[in-house]
């Protein structure tokens, strides 16, 4: 009786020694993700990443209308089970894992006429993580860049504030010649910008050089 157990336990070992390494192997359940993405007048060209994999449906919502017969669903068909584009939701379901030696391209054009006009996604399947919903945005802009945007605009104002008053206090002195030559700017910016404000400015100390001239003459 003990010959059996002898013979038994190896062959357990044997295959449970078989057994262990493949599941240790084997790939867990995909993480899905949920993320958003601001694409810009510059980064027209940009191809974005968008992880999807079979048994997944992967959601793509715009915050813009776009052009549903701009993506190829049939160009797609034969890796994907379900490919479904409305004016503002795109649907992926795919059939298949995305072949690395030939990523399939989406390019989706935006309605209208704003920048950018399209965005492209680079179809990939990730083995850890899968995009379940992927929120895309054109022209958002976050809280700090607008924070930095009027910021920088202010800077300009005031500069620009600066460089007006510094053409007005030399016109005060010197008058238009003056202001024209020597203005902080330079001679073009100053015809342009300067010129208008010193001409009225000009023509009213000239009327009134008239002016007192008249009033000796007449005494």
């Amino acid at each position: 009786m003990l010959t059996p157990r002898v013979v038994v336990c190896p062959m357990l070992l044997m295959l449970l020694g078989a057994v262990v390494p493949a599941w240790a192997s084997a790939p867990g359940p995909r993480v899905p993700r949920e993320r958003k993405l601001v694409v810009r007048a510059e980064d027209a060209a940009t191809l974005h990443l968008l992880r999807v994999a079979p048994g997944a449906v992967t959601t793509v919502v715009f915050n813009d209308d776009i052009l549903p017969a701009s993506v190829d669903a049939k160009a797609l068909a034969p890796l994907f089970a379900q490919v479904k584009v409305y004016p503002g939701v795109m649907v992926l379901r795919p059939a298949v894992a995305m072949p690395d030696a030939s990523r399939p391209l989406v390019t989706v054009r935006f309605a209208g006429e704003d920048a950018p006009r399209h965005v492209s996604f680079l179809l990939v399947t990730d083995p850890k993580e899968v995009d379940t919903v992927v929120e895309v945005s054109r022209h958002a802009l976050s809280a700090e860049d607008l924070g930095e945007e009027l910021s920088l605009l202010r800077g300009r104002c005031a500069a620009a504030e600066a460089g007006l008053a510094t053409l007005r206090a030399q016109c005060d002195q010197t008058g238009l010649a003056g202001a024209y030559s020597r203005g902080p700017w330079g001679r073009s910016r100053c015809q342009w910008i300067g010129l208008p404000y010193l001409l009225k400015h000009q023509a009213w100390r000239s009327w009134g050089v008239l002016s007192s001239t008249a009033t000796s003459e007449a005494e």
